[in-house]
């Protein structure tokens, strides 16, 4: 996006191929591969100290360790990572005077304040965390509140009655969708299963897609148990399906507590699927009047809720508030404008 508007980008990522002009992969030690692990298990544990305490940190660290010349010789304006190892790196090497970029890290991992404090500059992803970490004594040179964007052209209202059929829906099923990992802890898909089973309805198909966690064969029976056919667990579902998938669906459900910001919610409202999450101040903001915050602590609370979306003509009205409320808000233009303000300002 911020090379379509002429800015002078470079990319590093940590693995596969590059797949533009702009795009550098700097090889590192991912997190997920055998070598990580290995190395893990069997490094002396003082090395924590080091950045080898997970593989997670060893991915970050050797990440900073290849990228280290090209900070150095190219000397960028500005450093922009959601890493906070890299973050933390960068840091230190400006502390340093070894490199003059400027450095901002978006938060999107739930660090702490002390470690934000650390910080030069922050981009929070919603105004509700810039708020908290204020109160919470953190003063950064600069402090910004600039959310994700989601592609309102790719994610956008239709139908897929074809996908329908081949999931083996009904054409009058009204279809409850949930994109996240699979389990219990965090993403409440137990909670999930419960309240559409309380409905009662056999026309109420579920439909969860997302990553699987070690809880996932058992929230595999539970739904067989409570919905039988009518629960479909798509685990791993090709990415480049999930516009698709959200055409499927009549209603979008997001049973956790709290995120720093769902970007399933964000494809969600933009597709112009009216949605339900819990209440917590980031999840109203990212939701304006696209759907319904509600106690989802409280059982049965989500099954009345849903009952309210099942009637065609307040769904449809929701589903227009929904997509108005990607557009203004959330569309890639809107948010890439003021990403360029935010530079600007702490050049």
């Amino acid at each position: 996006a911020l090379f379509e508007r002429g800015v002078r980008v470079t990319v590093y990522k940590g693995g596969g191929k590059s797949q533009a002009d702009y795009e550098k992969v700097v090889p590192c030690v991912q997190r997920t591969s055998r070598l990580s692990q290995l190395i893990i298990r069997h490094r002396p544990s003082f090395l924590w100290r080091f950045g080898l305490g997970s593989c997670f940190t060893l991915e970050q660290t050797t990440f900073c360790w290849a990228i280290l010349p090209e900070l150095l010789f190219r000397q960028f304006d500005i450093i922009h990572t959601q890493e906070p190892g890299v973050a933390l790196f960068c840091q230190r090497l400006s502390l340093f005077r070894l490199i003059r970029s400027k450095l901002i890290l978006g938060h999107g991992t739930n660090e702490s304040f002390d470690f934000l404090q650390k910080i030069d500059n922050l981009q929070h992803l919603a105004p509700f965390h810039l708020d908290e970490a204020i109160i919470n004594g953190v003063r950064n040179k600069k402090a910004f509140s600039i959310g994700n964007f989601v592609d309102t052209k790719l994610f956008c209202p239709n139908e897929n009655q074809a996908l329908r059929q081949e999931l083996g829906i009904p054409n009058n099923a009204f279809v409850i969708l949930s994109v996240a990992a699979i389990m219990k802890k965090v993403k409440r898909i137990d909670y999930l299963i419960s309240e559409v089973a309380a409905l009662k309805d056999s026309t109420v198909y579920l439909i969860v897609a997302g990553t699987k966690s070690d809880e996932t064969d058992e929230l595999l029976r539970e739904g067989k148990a409570s919905l039988g056919g009518r629960a479909l667990f798509l685990i791993d579902y090709p990415r480049e399906r999930i516009p698709l998938l959200y055409a499927v669906a009549d209603l979008f459900v997001l049973c956790t507590f709290k995120e720093m910001m769902s970007v399933a919610l964000l494809e969600a409202l933009s597709s112009g699927l009216p949605c339900l999450v819990h209440q917590y101040p980031v999840e109203e903001w990212m939701l304006g009047n696209g759907g319904e915050s509600l106690d989802m602590s409280r059982p049965g609370e989500l099954t009345h809720v849903i009952r309210k979306y099942m009637d065609v003509e307040f769904r449809e009205e929701k589903s227009l508030m929904a997509r108005e409320q990607a557009l203004e808000n959330f569309s890639r233009d809107v948010v890439v404008d003021q990403i360029l303000k935010m530079y600007e300002d702490v050049l």
